[in-house]
């Protein structure tokens, strides 16, 4: 096992850390609340997403990540049982800008034998509870960006795709009119910013992730199929101006939409920030596997709206 402290991180240094979290089966991140000040909340955002590993935080940081985010398992004192399960399951904590002072370790280990890679600005109190085997100090995003470009999980399993049974979940509410005559009003749910999205006819595009906002898709016009990955397989849903509803898709959620019809597609978003916006907001994520296309145009067959009026892209 490694036991190295070094202030300036050499690349055979980051090397080492790299081939750790490579070669554990069941890693962890633990941010603490420096992680703030550092500016480093998209960094490491991308770090767990790219590298498939949840993350808890330390009270003071429980805002660096959302709480219903797919990759958040809560704060690092949450009774809830996968909170403690976390640390028992884990067989590396990489802590992020965590100090001892702001959480005392005993909370999370107990019995003092996790092993821990330490990320930071600086080296932190040691005790019987909290003793790293490998330290990296020095610029917080310069280090995590390292480590994404040395890591290499392709044989692993992501584990916030695997274990989200109770987070990161959609939902789809069916929306009852109010009738007045020949017309029918929706009542929506308030958000912070509305967007009008075309998807254009036979579209098939890579997953796409926000992790500071909820979304909440309205289809205006037209049929598609929405994918989303949970639980380590694709789920498609049709969603249809003839039958209209609310998708709501919490942060952290890879997902996409489909249009196999010959027509473009107008979609509505209702958005609700959980924080302030940023352009880093939003990311593409490469399919793991490739979408069931079949599955997709049969769900499509079955919507009413495609038997009578719009035809089907056959080859794509």
């Amino acid at each position: 096992m490694f036991d190295i402290k070094q202030a300036q991180p050499t690349h055979h240094l980051l090397d080492q850390a790299a081939e750790w979290i490579s070669r554990v089966s069941e890693p962890l991140i633990l941010i603490g609340s420096s992680t703030a000040q550092l500016n480093v909340r998209y960094d490491l955002i991308e770090f767990a997403m790219q590298l498939g590993i949840p993350v808890i935080s330390t009270i003071a940081a429980e805002n660096i990540i959302p709480k219903h985010h797919l990759l958040s398992l809560g704060t690092v004192d949450s009774p809830k049982a996968h909170i403690r399960c976390g640390f028992d399951w884990a067989d590396l904590v990489i802590t992020v800008g965590y100090n001892t002072t702001e959480c005392a370790a005993h909370h999370w280990n107990p019995d003092g034998d996790l092993p821990v890679l330490h990320i930071s600005t600086s080296s932190t109190h040691v005790n019987r509870y909290y003793q790293p085997k490998m330290e990296l100090i020095g610029n917080v995003s310069q280090l995590l960006c390292g480590l994404m470009q040395r890591v290499n999980r392709d044989n692993k399993p992501a584990s916030y795709f695997s274990n989200s049974a109770d987070r990161g979940q959609i939902k789809v509410n069916p929306l009852s009119p109010s009738k007045s005559g020949d017309f029918e009003s929706y009542t929506l749910q308030s958000s912070d910013q509305t967007v009008l999205m075309k998807v254009s006819a036979g579209a098939v595009e890579d997953l796409s992730v926000h992790h500071f906002r909820t979304n909440r898709l309205h289809v205006l016009q037209g049929t598609v199929v929405l994918v989303v990955l949970q639980n380590g397989c694709y789920e498609y849903t049709t969603l249809s101006d003839h039958k209209p509803m609310a998708v709501e898709i919490p942060p952290g959620v890879p997902h996409c939409v489909v249009n196999l019809s010959t027509d473009s597609c107008l979609i509505m978003n209702a958005v609700t920030q959980h924080g302030p916006a940023d352009e880093r907001d939003y990311s593409s994520l490469k399919p793991p596997f490739p979408y069931d296309i079949a599955k997709a145009l049969q769900l499509l067959e079955k919507a009413q709206c495609f038997h009578t009026h719009r035809p089907i892209l056959r080859v794509l």
